[in-house]
């Protein structure tokens, strides 16, 4: 009962630690997401700087038109890469997030085992207890049912 009551508490532990590792995970994914996405936009800004000396050095400033549908054309492919990762990402966090709910699951089941086998124990415990009492009710009985015979005045003649 006792090791059973255990193992039940380590598994929670380790479901718990688990959960946690998740959450930090996630946290660095996070912040990592938050990373690329700065890179990403210092490096589109620094590409638009180029675009944008390039045409005046050669002077394309006519052409302006072609250079926003290209920074446009840049600019969903980006977007759309980023969609992508995030859909991963998810999909990934999702898997993750399923296995928890099953531990806890499994843990739920496990508690309510533990419960009905608690209360197993403690009927058992209450019948051991009236079955104690009897036997100590019978001893004093027998016992003085045994002295009777030495006491009483009928039984001395």
């Amino acid at each position: 009962m006792r090791l059973q009551h255990d193992l039940m508490k380590k598994h929670e532990d380790q479901m718990l630690k688990q959960v946690e590792e998740l959450l930090c995970q996630k946290n660095h994914l996070r912040d990592h997401l938050e990373k690329i996405k700065r890179k990403s936009e210092e490096e589109e800004e620094n590409f638009l700087q180029e675009i944008s000396r390039f045409n005046s050095e050669f002077s394309l400033q006519g052409n302006r038109e072609m250079v926003f549908e290209s920074q446009t054309n840049t600019e969903i492919l980006d977007l759309e890469k980023e969609v992508e990762s995030l859909n991963r990402e998810m999909e990934l966090m999702s898997q993750k997030n399923a296995r928890i709910n099953s531990l806890q699951d499994v843990k739920r089941m496990l508690q309510l085992e533990l419960q009905g086998l608690e209360d197993i124990r403690k009927d058992l415990d209450r019948q051991l207890s009236e079955a104690e009492a009897v036997t100590e009710s019978l001893r004093a009985e027998s016992l003085f049912v045994s002295q009777k015979p030495l006491t009483d005045s009928t039984c001395l003649r």
